[in-house]
């Protein structure tokens, strides 16, 4: 259910916030996986999970969504066989994307 997964998302925000008031806090999409890993539309709800989180992100301030999709979508080689889990060369791609993204790279 989307809405308790943004649910849950909004309690550790606010256990965040009563501590760190100030700080941007960054929400990441969940990850895709390649095509076939699941039977039907098992997955599909990835989707609607992802499209709450960002509206979530969009009304709530200094809550930032940052999807990553682009490092893995349509590149079989950065997926473990099982299809689901990122081999050990994407986590540095992801990381420097999110560095970017969020200004701790030192390239903004």
């Amino acid at each position: 259910d989307p809405n308790a997964f943004v649910e849950a998302y909004n309690s550790a925000v606010s256990k965040i916030r009563a501590s760190l008031p100030d700080v941007p806090i960054y929400l990441h999409a969940i990850l895709p996986v390649q095509e076939g890993v699941y039977a039907g539309d098992e997955f599909a709800p990835r989707t609607s999970f992802n499209e709450a989180l960002e509206a979530y992100c969009l009304k709530t301030d200094n809550v930032y969504y940052i999807n990553a999709d682009f490092l893995l979508e349509q590149k079989p080689d950065l997926f473990e066989p099982d299809g689901m889990h990122p081999v050990s060369t994407f986590y540095p791609r992801w990381l420097t994307y999110i560095a970017d993204v969020t200004g701790l790279s030192g390239t903004n």
